[in-house]
């Protein structure tokens, strides 16, 4: 008895164990599920073709649900009916049928999954629309809504609205465009119509009132169930509006962020063990798109592929096939994990041994080669043998084919005349072309037949894999294939000739003719200053006694020296360089990068010549009386801003501090916007150029009392903390061509005429220029100038920058600055503080929840987040923050400060729970207009 007692304990255990070694599995060992699906004929839906091929909604459907379950689909039943189909599926004979509405009575015997099909009734917004959020309905509520006159959803927006309670302002238009129309425009918020039209621009807040149809299975067979529910929500965040897609063909919903699941991060971490490495397999007789060198694989189709691992994280080794027919055996055996260059179009593989692929990433098209003296259509056709192409659409019956050992053999055959035309894929044409420009051939791309290519992953493979591929294809940036293909049919420049590479970049040739001739406007210029300067002297020697005409004359001659000096210096400063940079450039053809490099210094001492030309013009211009005020309206406060805006990028790049302040009372003037922009430019110019970093450069503007009726005095004053002038030198400042150190010691470049332009205008103007300067200290300009008021209707009684807010609004206003850069932080301190703020600082985003949670609850107005900082990123930081347990912390207004500004990053912002998002650079009046939106909100 104690015998038979201690074995059943011992079986009982080895059953216990083998259970347990049963739930404990790697993700990449389970085995195919293989599921029995009614397959009951139905056009449109599921539909079996004279050759046996599949088609249909349903049967689509299953595809795309094969890639994110590791499920296998059986089809039967195609001659059944639908009450047949139902039955088998009641009675054990089939496992799932995919198109069934609910009813009570369906719901007493089958288990429904998540929704396959629906159309909706839909409300959008414009995409830039952060006031209204999905599913807030208070931020729905007095909407001006957009509604097609006679359109059934509109009906089924009343019912929704009442439900959830509500109100909007119904807009009637006649068509979907005058509806887009109004909502770009603004006239209306947002737009009700169904789903089945084309959303551009726009973002869908709402969907109600679907018409929807499932996937069902017996009640018992849940985790089938869970099985399909899980790979319809992967296809939902991966494929986009996919049931539109099937229905439609033109609808793209796709999420822009490459997201896994658990599940698919844990196959990803089962595939990225040394353990379980994936073996790829592709075919190589294809250069460019798959071959061999070295014995490395490479091409456009691994590119692709690596580029799509690296997203996914798995790394991966290649099994190299000796030749095409062994590739295509491994391919039936399953020898690899993955074949990456499987023709979705053609191949049958999935349907004859199983197996999985993923969506399509490159479609390759037949290009036809030939010679030009010959023309796209000859006799004499040249061929690889194991080409398989369709003879009777491509060539003529009297064709003669001439088969050879691969297709570079037979386009080798076309460029030295053995053969008129041969039939390649197009890149493959393209490259080839590009290796023989001088070889008088050109190519057709011919739009069938062509080849859509995908990975094939076979049975033995986990299909996730194939979803997690998928979602990467979809994510891969455009113009990273485009580098791919370029990358790989470019013409490679190692022996490449001189003339060869100025015949494809002229521009070079351009370039240095430009200078050429820029050069010699200059000495023609030059001739004609010289000219006048020697005509003005012996004018001079008439009226004035022969020592002060020798004086004048000695300073002239010393200032067309000095001239002549600079200006040597400067036009051969450039020109050497473009002579140098065009010697390096002959030297580094084969570099890409340093021949770009040298491109740019190149146009970057061809802009300094022309420069020297529009300065020499614009001067004789002057001088010569041509020149005359051309006046119009112009607002104060916009002009200021366009200075400011134009020059502050630069001045942050060299690490400059850049602060304006303006004061005025009238807003709108009379003026010439153009000349008074040159005064500006050129003075800020010197700013910017003679301030080193780490300096600061303030412009300020004042409206000075005017005694004079109808017009406004306004002064600006630009101050740096540069290099300075001496004070005899700022005596000479206004004289034309002269500079107080020439650019060899200064290191940097002019013509020393910018100020003598700023000083001609301003006195045309009526105006007063004033300069005060240190060696050392930095300089000081005060332009005072008198503008006519644009009718005094437009006077605005203010201090500072008119706008949509109110500046004594946010005095006493706190707000929490989390900025890790000190740069950034100053001058946001500074702006704000300006503005009225009280500003509190937090270095990262740590920082700033720990000061938000210590202070007193209403303590800090609002947050202005940045992004990217150490320890704790904005985002996670607003995230932890809408945690918060006390809630009126947690909902304090957060207003995202950053430089990531793609649309995005807008959307990232906003998911993380974000209020506003403003991009840096920042705008001084749209922040403000922002944050008094905010403050007004809470109020």
């Amino acid at each position: 008895m104690k015998k038979k007692l201690l074995l059943c304990m011992m079986i009982f255990l080895m059953v216990m164990v083998q259970l347990q070694s049963g739930l404990v599995y790697a993700r990449g060992t389970e085995t195919v599920q293989t599921v029995r699906v009614g397959f009951f004929a139905f056009d449109g839906y599921h539909m079996i073709d004279e050759e046996g091929r599949k088609s249909g909604y349903g049967y689509e459907f299953l595809n795309l649900l094969s890639r994110y379950c590791n499920l296998r689909f059986e089809y039967i039943g195609y001659d059944k009916s639908w009450e047949e189909t139902l039955k088998m599926l009641e009675t054990g004979e089939i496992d799932l049928v995919t198109s069934a509405k609910k009813t009570s009575e369906r719901e007493k015997k089958f288990a429904f999954s998540r929704p396959i099909g629906s159309s909706y009734t839909i409300i959008t917004v414009h995409k830039d629309n952060d006031r209204i959020i999905s599913g807030d309905y208070q931020t729905y509520d007095g909407m001006r809504m957009g509604l097609l006159r006679g359109s059934s959803q509109n009906d089924n927006l009343k019912d929704f609205a009442k439900e959830k309670e509500f109100s909007y302002k119904p807009v009637y238009y006649d068509s979907v465009d005058q509806l887009k129309d109004a909502l770009k425009r603004g006239k209306i918020d947002a737009i009700t119509t169904s789903s089945l039209r084309e959303i551009e621009e726009e973002r869908v807040i709402e969907k109600f009132d679907a018409n929807l149809f499932y996937a069902i299975v017996r009640k018992e067979d849940t985790s089938l169930l869970d099985e399909i529910n899980y790979g319809i929500e992967q296809m939902d965040l991966t494929e986009g509006d996919w049931k539109n897609q099937l229905s439609y063909r033109f609808y793209d919903m796709e999420d822009n962020v490459l997201r896994f699941t658990d599940r698919e991060k844990e196959l990803i971490q089962f595939y990225a063990s040394d353990e379980h490495r994936l073996k790829v397999a592709c075919n190589v007789d294809r250069d460019p798109y798959s071959y061999v060198e070295n014995g490395e694989i490479k091409g456009v189709i691994p590119d692709i592929f690596s580029y799509l691992m690296k997203m996914a994280g798995i790394p991966f080794t290649y099994s190299t096939p000796e030749s095409r027919e062994q590739y295509e055996e491994w391919m039936r055996s399953g020898t690899a994990d993955i074949f990456i260059d499987y023709d979705s179009k053609n191949g049958n593989m999935v349907a004859e041994a199983g197996g999985v692929v993923t969506a399509d990433y490159l479609e390759m098209h037949i290009a036809r080669l030939f010679r030009l003296d010959q023309g796209d259509i000859g006799r004499r056709i040249a061929l690889a043998k194991n080409q398989k192409l369709d003879e009777d659409s491509l060539f003529t019956k009297d064709a003669e084919l001439i088969y050879f050992e691969n297709r570079e053999a037979a386009m080798d055959a076309v460029l030295d005349g053995r053969a008129d035309v041969t039939y390649v894929y197009s890149y493959m044409a393209q490259k080839f072309i590009n290796g023989h420009r001088n070889g008088n051939l050109s190519y057709t791309a011919l739009e069938e037949p062509s080849y859509a290519y995908c990975c094939y992953l076979p049975d033995r493979v986990n299909h996730e894999l194939a979803g997690i591929l998928t979602k990467c294809i979809y994510h891969m940036p455009s113009d990273e294939l485009q580098r791919i293909i370029s990358e790989n049919t470019r013409y490679r420049v190692e022996n490449m000739t001189l003339a060869e590479y100025l015949e494809l970049h002229p521009y070079i040739i351009l370039g240095i003719l430009a200078a050429f001739v820029a050069l010699t406007m200059i000495i023609v210029l030059f001739m004609k200053v010289q000219t006048k300067q020697r005509l003005l002297i012996q004018e001079k020697e008439n009226l004035v006694q022969m020592e002060q005409m020798a004086r004048k004359a000695q300073a002239a001659e010393r200032s067309k020296t000095n001239f002549l000096f600079n200006m040597s210096h400067d036009i051969r400063t450039p020109m050497n360089a473009i002579i140098g940079f065009t010697d390096l450039l002959e030297k580094h053809l084969d570099d890409k990068e340093c021949a770009r490099t040298y491109i740019k210094n190149i146009q970057t001492s061809n802009d300094f010549l022309l420069s020297i030309i529009n300065n020499v013009l614009e001067m004789a211009r002057i001088e010569s009386g041509k020149t005359t005020l051309d006046e119009s309206c112009c607002n104060v406060y916009e002009f200021n801003d366009s200075l400011f805006s134009m020059f502050d990028p630069q001045m942050r790049e060299k690490g400059i501090r850049f602060t304006r302040m303006c004061r005025i009372e009238h807003t709108d003037v009379i003026c010439d916007e153009t000349k008074l922009r040159e005064v500006f430019l050129n003075i800020l110019s010197n700013s910017l150029k003679y301030t080193p970093a780490g300096g600061t450069v303030t412009m300020k503007l004042t409206e000075l009392p005017s005694d004079r009726p109808g017009y406004a005095m306004f002064q600006t004053v630009i101050e740096d903390t540069g290099i300075g002038m001496s004070e005899e030198f700022i005596s000479h400042l206004f004289e034309e061509f002269t500079r107080e150190r020439s650019s060899t010691e200064s290191k940097l470049n002019g013509t020393g005429l910018g100020m003598p332009i700023v000083k001609k205008l301003v006195d045309l103007m009526q105006g007063n220029i004033e300069v005060e300067s240190k060696v050392g200290k930095g300089t000081r300009i005060t332009v005072t100038l008198p503008h006519r008021i644009d009718g005094a209707e437009d006077i605005i009684h203010q201090t500072e920058k008119a706008s949509d807010y109110d500046m004594v609004s946010f005095k006493g206003k706190r707000i929490l600055l989390a900025e890790d850069n000190e740069l950034n932080a100053e001058i946001a301190i500074t702006v704000l503080e300006e503005a009225g703020f009280e500003v509190e600082l937090a270095e990262d985003g740590i920082i700033c929840v720990d000061m938000l949670e210590k202070a007193d609850a209403g303590y800090y107005d609002l947050i202005l987040m940045d992004i990217q900082m150490p320890n704790m990123d904005g985002y996670k930081a607003t995230r932890t923050i809408r945690k918060l347990a006390d809630k009126e912390k947690a909902g304090i207004p957060i207003v995202a400060m950053t430089a990531n500004a793609f649309e995005e990053d807008k959307q990232d912002a906003y998911d993380a729970g974000m209020n506003r998002h403003i991009a840096k650079p920042i705008r001084v009046e749209e922040l403000m207009a922002a944050l008094a939106e905010i403050l007004k909100e809470e109020k």
